[in-house]
């Protein structure tokens, strides 16, 4: 009875990562095939937008002191932390108009990202027994094709039927519904 409690529990835990890890691997590939709309939309060129993309990536090079932070204060904690800081990113890019209010907005998305990924990944290695580790954190690397498919399409068909600013609404609203579903 206790085994199959614990299986059932890890596949919420799969179920929630995935769900999450889709929001954020959206947000990662959104500029991908909209640059030039946001470029427009905010008001500067591409090369700049380009930049800031930039600017959000670099902040991976955080990860390894968000990995420490879980260590000693556990991974749902900063996978929680992680999806916190991308939604409201996300959402001060979609309010912000500023360069400061972009330049906050890439570096808070930034560092939400490496604090979600990989401690999802970590925390599921922690709960699963050796030989399942592979299947289930292969399902987890799902959202990146399940983003590039549907995510980016969907954001795609929102900017048409609304503007550019709706998709960061949506994906900020749907990273803080999945930081609360963590708790």
């Amino acid at each position: 009875m206790a085994k199959r409690q614990r299986i059932g529990s890890i596949g919420l835990i799969v179920g929630m990562g995935l769900v999450a890890k889709f929001f954020i691997d959206t947000t990662v590939q959104l500029y991908n095939p909209f640059l030039t709309i946001y470029a427009a939309g905010i008001g500067i060129s591409a090369v700049t937008m380009g930049q800031l993309v930039s600017l959000r990536n670099i902040m991976g090079l955080a990860s390894p002191l968000l990995g420490t932070a879980a260590d000693k204060i556990g991974y749902r904690p900063v996978m929680r932390i992680g999806l916190l800081l991308t939604g409201i990113g996300m959402l001060i890019l979609a309010t912000g108009g500023s360069m400061p209010a972009l330049i906050v907005g890439m570096v808070v998305c930034g560092l939400g990202q490496a604090g979600y990924t990989p401690n999802i990944q970590a925390y599921l290695s922690s709960m699963l027994p050796y030989e399942k580790r592979s299947r289930y954190l292969g399902i987890i690397e799902y959202s990146w094709a399940m983003a590039g498919v549907l995510g980016l399409s969907f954001m795609g068909l929102l900017i048409e039927w609304f503007n550019w600013r709706v998709p960061l609404f949506v994906l900020g609203g749907g990273l803080l519904v999945s930081a609360a579903a963590f708790r």
